[in-house]
């Protein structure tokens, strides 16, 4: 039998490199350790949260139900894992792992701000009240996170003094960096809608500002999205493409149609209306082109 977990001195090493960013050492030393101790809950959480960090969401996601099967009672893990099964697009699978955080610590309230997060970008509004006023019952009524969503789900339903009032209060705590750039965001669209167009570009100049001084931002690297741009622009020529050998068709199966839309221009109410219909069968928002590029990445000459 080996101990329950490893000794601290090996954990305060393995969480100094994941803290300096130093994730295939930090992964190194996880996986490393994970040989001797291999069900200890505390090492699978860090393996979760390097895979996250390197950008391996399924590896990330199975560290997290490795270690829900030794403790499923940890709020922790279903919130980490429902952060990645978000980013992934696995809304169901998200929201059931947020509500369980929030069933086990009823006021965590960073699980009941994602979890409005995605009942909101589904549209799910009704659901979105009943999350909110779950979350008011157990946490600070005035913690940003909640101010952020109580907003919007206010401009949502067109009170837009009401999604101010709720913006302007005090928050509890201190905003972290996402919340913080949504609320200016937010902020200037509501500013805008009531006819104030100063405050609005004042909020919007934040917005940006704090976008850009983010984690995401610093780790875009410009200069490689200009090459891609331009070798993409010099690849896809008007003769290469007309050159390209059509695929013949195999199969007796009616053809997909894609619909392609940007955020809150309407899709989820063409949506219903197709699936009005007993002869169409809609598919729910998949990141399409995102999986095309991967796929294509994989074959001989690459994306």
């Amino acid at each position: 039998m080996t101990p329950e977990g490893p000794p601290q001195a090996d954990i305060r090493a393995v969480f100094a490199l994941y803290s300096e960013r130093r994730l295939s050492e930090a992964l190194s030393a996880v996986t490393g350790l994970l040989s001797t101790y291999p069900d200890a809950p505390l090492l699978l959480n860090i393996l979760g949260a390097i895979h996250a960090g390197l950008g391996d969401l399924d590896a990330a996601a199975d560290s997290y139900r490795r270690a829900l099967r030794v403790r499923p009672d940890v709020a922790d893990t279903h919130f980490h894992l429902g952060n990645v099964l978000a980013v992934k697009g696995d809304r169901a699978g998200a929201l059931a792992a947020f509500g369980r955080a929030v069933e086990l610590r009823p006021d965590y309230v960073e699980a009941h701000a994602n979890r409005c997060r995605e009942l909101e970008r589904a549209n799910r509004l009704d659901e979105l009240r009943a999350a909110l006023a779950d979350a008011a019952s157990h946490c600070p009524h005035e913690h940003p996170a909640l101010q952020l969503w109580r907003a919007e789900l206010a401009r949502r339903d067109g009170d837009f003094e009401a999604a101010r009032r709720a913006l302007e209060i005090p928050p509890s705590a201190p905003a972290d960096a996402d919340t913080a750039e949504a609320r200016s965001y937010l902020l200037a669209e509501v500013y805008d809608r009531l006819g104030e167009p100063q405050a609005a570009f004042r909020a919007a100049v934040a917005a940006n500002s704090l976008g850009a001084a983010g984690e995401a931002a610093r780790r875009i690297d410009r200069s490689a999205y200009r090459r891609q741009i331009a070798l993409l622009t010099e690849t896809f020529t008007p003769q290469w493409v007309a050159g390209w050998t059509p695929a013949p068709v195999t199969d007796t199966r009616a053809d997909p149609v894609f619909l392609v839309g940007f955020p809150r221009s309407g899709t989820t109410l063409l949506d219903t209306l197709l699936r009005s219909h007993p002869d169409v069968v809609v598919v729910e928002e998949k990141p399409m082109v995102r999986v095309l590029e991967q796929a294509v990445s994989a074959l001989a000459g690459g994306y």
